[in-house]
């Protein structure tokens, strides 16, 4: 018996020291983590739902030769290091400018022949009117028989068809010898050029593809719930990336009347007045489209960077609120459900105050009961 007793005051006395030091070591300080946050407050919901659009020429024409023949020349333009060379994309033209031209040479002697045809005619319609004439004042005299009047007329009636005939054909020719010289149907950006000198073409072989950019058509497609808010005539703005800063102006000028088959979107074209060139082809807009179900309705709105996963709902979103607890800042995770995005910021429809003080730097090290210490 006397064995066992000091071994089990050994255990007691053991724990007891074992007990004191733990009390006297000091437990240590937990560490803050600096933060910034926010007060998002109540905001005005605008309701504009933001669109992605294509910018479009005013107009896209496939510019080709009416008469076939060899190239002879082309429009030529400043080089930039000194010179000419022939006009090419992304180069611009005037109205009226002739672009390029074909040999002509058989054109104009096609209008010589008509020239000459046309003198021809003129000559016999004259001698056709003077037989006319004589033969119907021997006809009123009884000195000409009926057949011989009639074969008068018919010659003068077929001198004056043939020189309306000859006419025309001039007419032609003439026409044909301008189609010649290929002229700019506008102010115009040229697109693509397919021709060289020397190159044969056919009528209606394309030589340029050309757009007025003057305009622009910018093309987005709405569902039906948002049809309702636009019409014909409506003024909408964009902007682009690449114009970073700046806002174009456009009117509605066209909207489909049904809705796609497959998508089940109404297109929509907006004109964009373009008068420095500024907006080009091919371009991605956005644009901003009133949604009156949600216009004007109070809204908190939070930086994205603020949201986080939700501990309670694997598909859920939270966010971090500072409040004060037992004389301590500390950040504490709310559950909360997110609405429309703007930008870079999401509004927030459930779960935090509109005075709340939403941590939006420092959501990645601090925790649920943390304590923080807030930046200004």
């Amino acid at each position: 018996m006397s064995m066992r007793y000091p071994g089990k005051f050994g255990l007691l006395l053991a724990c007891l020291c074992f007990a004191a030091c733990d009390r006297n070591t000091p437990e240590p300080a937990e560490q803050w983590v600096p933060v910034r946050v926010e007060i998002p407050g109540n905001t005005a919901d605008t309701g504009a739902v933001r669109y992605s659009a294509v910018v479009t020429p005013k107009a896209q024409v496939n510019l080709a030769f009416k008469v076939g023949g060899y190239v002879e020349s082309i429009l030529q333009h400043a080089a930039p290091g000194g010179g000419e060379h022939p006009i090419t994309q992304g180069e611009t033209v005037a109205k009226d400018q002739v672009m390029a031209t074909i040999r002509d040479e058989e054109y104009r002697d096609k209008v010589k022949t008509a020239e000459a045809d046309l003198a021809s005619a003129n000559a016999a319609l004259v001698k056709g009117e003077a037989d006319f004439k004589r033969a119907s004042a021997l006809y009123k005299t009884r000195s000409m028989t009926g057949t011989d009047y009639d074969s008068a007329q018919q010659e003068y009636s077929t001198a004056r068809a043939n020189v309306a005939a000859a006419s025309a054909r001039l007419d032609d020719a003439r026409l044909n010898l301008s189609y010649c010289r290929l002229k700019a149907p506008m102010n115009a950006l040229v697109l693509k050029r397919n021709i060289e000198v020397g190159t044969l073409a056919e009528p209606g072989t394309q030589a340029f593809a050309l757009a007025d950019m003057s305009e622009v058509k910018v093309l987005f497609a709405v569902p039906d719930i948002i049809l309702k808010n636009l019409a014909v005539g409506d003024s909408l703005s964009i902007n682009t990336r690449s114009l970073a800063g700046r806002t174009f102006q456009g009117q509605i000028t066209s909207m489909s009347p049904v809705a796609d088959s497959q998508t089940r979107v109404f297109n929509i074209e907006l004109t964009v007045p373009n008068p420095d060139g500024l907006l080009k082809d091919g371009m991605v807009a956005a644009l901003s489209v009133p949604d009156d179900l949600q216009a004007n309705m109070p809204a908190i709105t939070v930086p994205i960077a603020a949201i986080v996963g939700s501990r309670t709902d694997p598909q859920g979103y939270a966010l971090y609120v500072v409040n004060q607890q037992d004389g301590k800042t500390v950040a504490q995770l709310r559950d909360v459900k997110l609405g429309k995005v703007r930008d870079n910021r999401v509004v927030i429809l459930d779960g935090i105050a509109a005075d709340a003080r939403v941590v939006t730097s420092g959501v990645n090290t601090v925790r649920d009961g943390g304590q923080v210490r807030i930046l200004h």
